[in-house]
């Protein structure tokens, strides 16, 4: 696959990284007006490079048409908290939002 064709297969992970991000970040004006400490910190987000796509395809044997199924991290967003108790509250306003599916929770 040439790097075009990787850009517009990539290019649908990247618009929705760049539109989590920007409603997870949008959560911390909300609770700044409501005079509430925010639980978000900061928020990250990222499409795996296609060198890391590549490499991680030929070291667990995947198949082109069986990326997306078979390669869970291909993108990622990242929550980062002060606390660890707003870790929990940051869960409990995804859970809560209606434009959002929580597929994967994982705290570290």
């Amino acid at each position: 696959m040439n790097e075009k064709e990787w850009a517009v297969r990539l290019q649908p992970y990247q618009q929705t990284v760049d539109e989590l991000k920007v409603k997870l970040r949008g959560m911390r004006p909300e609770f700044n007006l409501a005079g509430i400490q925010t639980p978000v910190e900061f928020v990250t987000g990222r499409v795996k490079t296609v060198d890391a796509i590549e490499e991680k395809m030929v070291r667990r044997h995947i198949e082109d048409d069986r990326l997306e199924k078979d390669m869970e991290d291909l993108a990622g967003v990242r929550i980062m908290t002060q606390f660890t108790d707003d870790i929990y509250k940051v869960v409990d306003l995804l859970r809560q939002r209606k434009d959002m599916t929580i597929w994967k929770n994982v705290i570290m």
